[in-house]
């Protein structure tokens, strides 16, 4: 059995064990709660696990000393006003860490996305259009498919991944594969939405995602918690179809939903009359100007991506020829097996919250145990949550 544990944005100071002074109680300078991280550095040192995950935002400003502490207490152990911590992971075989970017990684001392040359001085590998990282344990392998969802010279928390990486992935050889990025691009149930700092491109990813075929996608950046496998056919509902308002609130909804009556008139536009939150995403359009569901949106994009020949709804006058030609290829009997195991596959979606930011109230992370047997790969999910003493597991 492989277990990861997944953390999200650190926020990591320059002074990493430093008492919070009020000097230092600068919400610019100061990200993280060293009680929380001290728990948390307790938790990693005690318990058994294989991986530790980092989805982002490991500094608060992306300064270089930050991220020299921080690659310290990932890889070496140190000691600071007789308190001793530090995971020590560059002098252990049984224990490793995977590592992506976040948007505050970028600051380079300031408050906007500038470039990542601080954090690769630490970190690496260097992220490309296929960057994977392998981990095998007890027989489970596992492949880490790595994005940058940070923006150069972008604003302060929005995130982006290029076109150019969202291409086919090598599957092959592993037993999971896992995709990892910072910033979210779909919204969990009953998680209000965040305009300001989602995925510019929220609809591409999303899509690709799915048609891709990862068992399970990593993230953070929102510093909430929610962890929970869903079939294919359940996360097309939760991406689900749900009109966009359009003309003025379109235009303006990223910059000045922090008003009070904005905010609440976008988010009815987003919510089910059962109150679930939905993400309404760009899609191709017909002829006619009409748009296609999104569950039968997601087949085609699914099916495009194995590299079936199929037409957009662009090439219809109307969405009725798109679907006609969707339920005639789901009858197909080369396609309707791949789309019965795609439907009854379940995909890991953890979006873990912050386990040490300092204004973070449900300070947690998220463990995932992963299992091989004779009937296929197991997972056992866990969250755990800060009690203002330790962290201790909690209901799902």
């Amino acid at each position: 059995m492989a277990t990861i544990i997944h953390i999200s944005d650190l926020h990591l100071s320059e002074e990493l064990l430093s008492s919070k002074s009020e000097e230092l109680k600068f919400k610019h300078r100061y990200g993280h709660d060293i009680r929380s991280f001290k728990a948390l550095d307790n938790f990693l040192r005690k318990e058994d696990w294989d991986i530790l995950v980092v989805t982002g935002d490991i500094s608060r400003i992306g300064n270089k000393s930050s991220f020299l502490l921080a690659r310290n207490w990932l890889e070496n152990e140190f000691d600071d006003s007789d308190m001793n911590v530090g995971l020590n992971l560059s002098k252990m075989k049984s224990k490793s860490y995977v590592i992506v970017p976040g948007n505050h990684d970028r600051f380079n001392g300031g408050v906007a996305q500038k470039n990542l040359d601080n954090y690769y001085q630490q970190f690496g590998p260097k992220i490309e259009s296929d960057t994977a990282v392998d981990v095998q344990v007890d027989g489970v392998s596992i492949r880490f498919h790595l994005f940058d969802s940070t923006i150069e010279n972008g604003d302060f928390g929005t995130g982006e991944i290029e076109e150019k990486d969202l291409v086919e992935r090598d599957f092959c050889g592993a037993d999971v594969n896992l995709a990892l990025l910072h910033h979210h691009f779909i919204q969990p149930p009953n998680h209000e939405r965040e305009y300001g700092s989602e995925l510019l491109n929220s609809h591409d990813v999303a899509a690709y995602m799915v048609a891709a075929g990862f068992d399970g996608v990593l993230f953070g950046h929102t510093h909430k918690s929610y962890l929970e496998r869903h079939s294919y056919e359940v996360l097309k509902k939760i991406v689900a179809d749900q009109r966009k308002a359009k003309g003025f609130m379109d235009r303006v909804k990223r910059r000045i939903v922090k008003f009070p009556i904005i905010k609440k008139l976008n988010f009815a536009f987003e919510h089910n009359k059962e109150g679930s939150c939905l993400v309404s995403y760009k899609r191709e359009k017909a002829k006619n100007g009409q748009y296609p569901n999104m569950a039968s949106y997601f087949d085609y994009l699914f099916l495009k991506g194995k590299g079936f020949d199929l037409a957009g709804p662009e090439a219809f006058n109307s969405v009725k020829g798109f679907y006609d030609q969707m339920e005639r290829i789901s009858s197909d009997e080369k396609i309707a097996p791949i789309m019965t195991n795609a439907n009854k596959k379940k995909v890991l979606v953890s979006l873990a919250p912050s386990p040490c930011q300092d204004e973070v109230v449900r300070k947690g992370f998220h463990k995932i145990c992963i299992d091989k047997d004779g009937d296929g790969i197991s997972y056992r999910l866990e969250r755990f949550e800060f009690d203002n003493v330790n962290f201790v597991m909690v209901n799902l």
